[in-house]
């Protein structure tokens, strides 16, 4: 019996990355639990544009849980969304931070806790056949105005066997 549970605490990115090209469900399908902070919700809910999808979509959640940022992640000087997840991941054991800023990804490395990003989310929803491919994906990503270097997008297509 497989008792591992993915408990992703989210930033802003990968939500706003996802809900753009309207695949939401990407990260939705590996989430046991999913926590969005209040200050990820803000900065969601902050776009100027009201008709955004992940302003949609968060608009839509019930329940936005309250994070004290932890003073050993404030000594990072990240963002607010950023604190927040690393502040709960640090003190919720077995809590994987959903992030794609390399400076808090950085910080979740020194501190010892699981990060991933929007990239690793899409190629393991190709692993557990979630989605066909990768690549148009990627695609959909870059031209919604995700930075993805070319060495980057060549490596994911061949993880995913897709070269």
């Amino acid at each position: 019996m497989n008792t591992h549970m993915n408990k992703f605490v989210v930033n802003a990115s990968p939500i706003i990355s996802l809900c753009a090209i309207d695949r939401i469900d990407i990260l939705l399908h590996q989430a046991d639990v999913l926590i969005i902070t209040e200050g990820v919700r803000d900065e969601i809910t902050a776009h100027p544009d009201k008709t955004d999808p992940a302003i949609k979509w968060i608009s839509e959640l019930p329940l936005f849980h309250v994070v004290t940022v932890d003073l050993r992640i404030a000594a990072w000087d990240l963002g607010k969304g950023e604190s927040e997840v690393l502040s709960y991941c640090i003190n919720n054991e077995g809590h994987i931070a959903v992030i794609d800023d390399l400076a808090a990804r950085k910080c979740a490395a020194a501190f010892g806790t699981k990060a991933i990003g929007t990239i690793s989310l899409i190629l393991t929803a190709k692993k557990l056949n979630i989605i066909p491919s990768v690549k148009p994906i990627l695609v959909l990503l870059r031209n919604n105005g995700f930075r993805i270097k070319d060495e980057l997008f060549a490596t994911c297509l061949k993880i995913a066997k897709e070269d």
